[in-house]
């Protein structure tokens, strides 16, 4: 049983130790890059080879100086989505799942289209999926960032209104369908009765393209032309972040290293920071409140350590034929108002 109030002792006393015993109680996993078996490496290597170079084709908007992904959801709602959070070694699906319902955010705003997208995206199918195809034969925990691109491609995200998917519920300020659930859902073969139904539902919602982003300005250029990615690494920052600067933001820096994921869905040219990068984790809302106006449970991190960062998983998702550029249109106010 997780004990909630060493862990709020630990955030508020800004321990650095507090973010690797977090991540070492949620992200009970093998596969650390230097950890992968022979047989992950190739699936690996081969899942990253398939995948187109990343490139922005297309005239790009070089006046852009921030591009935030959850701007439509904020105007569209008033407010933010409620962070996810985990309860088991699920950290691969969350951050797939956070980079493709912004992507889907964003596409929806672009075109002006009524629809909502709805919150959370269902991205177990596409976590189960993941781990079939690292050569994973039951539930567990854990899988790769390149599987879960490769995953959210080939099989898709299930529309959250779906009849019969497990209900979500908010713990520690995320919401949740609770550890039982998450290792369930963990193990999807190619034919299953029991995931039948959803496997179906889920190729109706795919990502069209993932590449992989290899340098900080890869990671800028997707995000402003409205493109989700993951990041699956090493770097492991502080539970209790900072404010910086001014205009103030919530920083926060690299003092350990795990095997983690989360997704990057912000960009900005700061004044004084220089580019800095919004990562949305998925353990509900430990980190601090972002006084620029980013969504609960994330951070602002310096282009240093999204480099740092893209020297192992990082990629971005496209619901379009490749990533063409686009014109959208970011806010000039910060933070934006509704």
């Amino acid at each position: 049983m997780i004990n909630w109030s060493i862990i709020d002792a630990m955030v508020k006393a800004n321990d650095p130790a507090a973010m690797r015993w977090f991540g070492a109680l949620l992200e009970r996993t093998n596969y650390l890059p230097a950890r992968r078996t022979t047989a992950q490496n190739i699936v690996h290597h081969a899942t990253v080879a398939a995948m187109p170079k990343f490139a922005i084709t297309g005239w790009e908007n070089a006046d852009t100086k921030k591009a935030c992904l959850w701007e439509p959801v904020v105007k569209r709602n008033g407010k933010h989505w409620t962070p996810m959070f985990q309860e088991s070694g699920s950290c691969v699906c969350q951050g797939g799942q956070n980079a493709t319902a912004y992507t889907m955010a964003v596409e929806v705003w672009e075109k002006g289209e009524a629809e909502e997208v709805k919150y959370p995206v269902f991205a177990f199918v596409a976590y189960g999926r993941s781990r079939h195809y690292i050569g994973e034969r039951s539930p567990g925990e854990g899988s790769l960032g390149s599987a879960m691109a490769r995953a959210v491609k080939e099989d898709g995200i299930v529309d959250p209104t779906f009849a019969g998917l497990p209900p979500w519920t908010e713990r520690n300020g995320g919401l949740t369908i609770g550890k039982a659930k998450e290792i369930e859902w963990s193990y999807i073969p190619d034919a299953t009765d029991k995931f039948d139904p959803f496997q179906a539902a889920a190729k109706l919602h795919p990502i069209r393209t993932v590449a992989q982003c290899r340098s900080a300005d890869d990671v800028a250029a997707a995000l402003r032309n409205g493109y989700g990615c993951t990041c699956a690494s090493m770097w492991g920052g502080l539970m209790q972040c900072e404010v910086k600067s001014d205009p103030p933001v919530l920083m926060s820096r690299r003092v350990t290293e795990w095997a983690h994921q989360m997704a990057i869905i912000g960009w900005w040219e700061h004044p004084k920071l220089g580019e800095i990068f919004y990562i949305q984790n998925s353990w509900g809302n430990p980190h601090g409140n972002d006084p620029a106006g980013g969504p609960p449970g994330g951070f602002w991190v310096t282009k240093a350590d999204i480099d740092w960062i893209c020297r192992d998983e990082v990629f971005a998702f496209s619901s379009f034929d490749g990533f063409p550029a686009r014109s959208l249109p970011w806010s000039s106010i910060w933070p934006f108002t509704n």
